[in-house]
This record gives C-alpha cells, structure tokens and sequence, in this order.
C-alpha cells in the first residue's frame, strides 16, 4: 500500500513539474526577442562579446575635436569683445560624415563576428545587414559628394554659405533665438577652445545686411542675373587688358634696350610672370576674380604661346 501511494506521488510530482516545465517555455516564447551582441570566436573557443556601443563618449570625443572650428567666436580689432560669432556648417558636416564611418563600422564588426552577411531580415528586425550596407554606403557616398560642392563653395570672395554669422541680421537672430549667444554659451564655447585663455564679454558688431532683400539666404533672381553679366563683362575686359600689357611691355623694354642681356632677362621674367599669373587668377588667389576652368594643360597651352610670340619678337627684331 505504502509502496503504491510512493508511485502516486511521484506521479503526480512528475506531472506538476512537467506542467511547471511547459508554462516557463510558454512564457518564454511569448516574451519578445531581445537582440544579443554578437560574439566574436578566438583560437581558443572563447567567446568575446561585442563592446557596448557608447553614444555619451561618441559625442564627447567627436564634439571636442570639433568645437573650435564649429563655432568660431572672432573678437574684434582691439581684443576686448566678440564682435562676432559664425556657425561652421562645413565642419557640422565632417561630424556627420565621421558619425557615418562609425555605423559603418559597427555593422562591419557585426558581420564579421558571425562570417556572413544576412540577406533576409531575422524575425526581431526590420532590415536585413544587406539592406543596412546598401543605406548606409549611400548615405556615405552622397556626404562626400557633399563635402566636395562644400569644399567648392569655400571662397574668400564674397560670402560663404556654409558660414552663419552674426554680420547677417536674421542669421543673428538665429544664434539669439537658438541660445547659442548667451554669456553662458559663449564662455563655455571659449573654455573648451582656449581653456587657459582669456574670457571675452559679447558685444557684436553692426550687422552688415542694409537692405531687405539682403537679410534672407541668396538674392532675387533677376538682380543675380544682372550682375553676373555685368561682372563677366568686366572680367573679359580685364582678361583682355591684362593679355595686351604682358605683350606690349616686355616688347617696348625690349625696343629701347636693344641688347642681349635685356632681352634674355626680359623675356624670362615676362613668361615666369606670365604663368604664374594665369595660374593664380585661373584658381581664384588673386582678390577679386574666381576660379576658372583650365587646366594644369591649359595653362601650359598659355604659358608656351605666350612664350613663343616673344621668341619670335625677339626674333624679328635681332
């Protein structure tokens, strides 16, 4: 008797803990899926987890190297105030570029730990690593090429649209309404650039913009029309004076001193003169003219025509 009710209770023991057993698998596979790090394989069968990613020092780090030129606080002529504060949106964009590289890079090391490359997405993803590649390469490529028209648009000539100064009034009020000019900001701003330098008080200058049309991004269409013809027109005259003085002036030095050291020397400082001014104003150097397009041949077209019309003067007059 005692032995059959021994087996009753294991029974029943066996049945309650098997019950127990189904209702935690139960609950277990209704819980979400939690997203493990993947783990990394060594030579010898360790695994080593994937470090935690870290967005508080991402941002310290990329944040630091990046502060003095994101923003940049000019004092005036005498070093006493700030007369002027500029947002740097070229450097904003090398950040994000830089916070692009670190996506990539998380997902490389996610490949790379588990040797393949997922093209369907598992059932606690949206995307798959494929689909993750393919966005983030074209959000990489399309920032450089970015980068380049920004790189293009730097000019020392005019005003830089990826500069937001204070010189601009609704630019000012950008700064003011987004609490980047208060005292506070500024001296943090000044501490993190120049920890050891002094502290300058605000006091901007006078905005630069007078009139209406002046205060937002870019100007009227048919204002920008109009100057550019009229610039180009200047620029072709200028060209064209400029081309007629580096031939006459060597050629009238070269009438009155009729002898060989002068023309030899004439004619070498003319051609050196003349190549290095086609290529400063070709690349923009020069204040008040912008890039054109020639090449490193085309300058040499130039310089050697150049050069061959005073042979051949020299020539003729010998």
């Amino acid at each position: 008797m005692s032995h059959d009710h021994t087996v009753r209770e294991l029974t029943r023991t066996s049945y309650a803990a098997a019950q127990e057993e189904d209702a935690r698998n139960n609950h277990r596979s209704q819980r979400p899926r939690v997203h493990q790090p993947p783990s990394i394989i060594e030579g010898n069968g360790e695994r080593i987890h994937e470090q935690p990613l870290d967005q508080d020092a991402f941002s310290e780090r990329v944040v630091t190297a990046a502060l003095d030129s994101l923003v940049i606080l000019l004092p005036d002529n005498h070093k006493r105030h700030i007369g002027n504060c500029e947002v740097n949106l070229a450097t904003l964009q090398r950040m994000n570029i830089h916070a692009i590289q670190r996506d990539l890079v998380r997902l490389t090391a996610r490949i790379s730990s588990t040797g393949r490359m997922e093209v369907h997405p598992r059932d606690d993803a949206t995307h798959s690593q494929a689909v993750e590649v393919r966005e983030l390469m074209k959000e990489y490529c399309t920032a450089w090429r970015d980068w380049d028209m920004i790189l293009k648009s730097a000019s020392t000539v005019g005003h830089d649209p990826f500069r937001i100064t204070t010189h601009m009034e609704f630019s000012s009020k950008l700064m003011e309404e987004s609490g980047l000019l208060t005292r506070e900001a500024i001296y943090n701003i000044q501490a993190a650039a120049n920890p050891g330098g002094p502290r300058l008080p605000l006091l901007l200058l006078e905005t630069l913009d007078r009139r209406s049309e002046e205060r937002l991004p870019g100007v009227p269409r048919h204002a920008t029309l109009r100057d550019g013809m009229i610039k180009e027109a200047t620029q072709r005259f200028l060209w064209g004076i400029g081309g007629g003085l580096a031939l006459i002036c060597p050629m009238v030095l070269m009438v009155l001193h009729k002898d060989t050291l002068t023309t030899l020397l004439t004619t070498s400082v003319s051609v050196i003169l003349f190549s290095f001014a086609v290529a400063a104003i070709s690349s923009g150097l020069l204040p008040g003219t912008e890039a054109i397009d020639l090449g490193r041949r085309d300058v040499l077209a130039a310089t050697a025509t150049y050069a061959a019309v005073l042979v051949v003067f020299v020539g003729a007059s010998s």
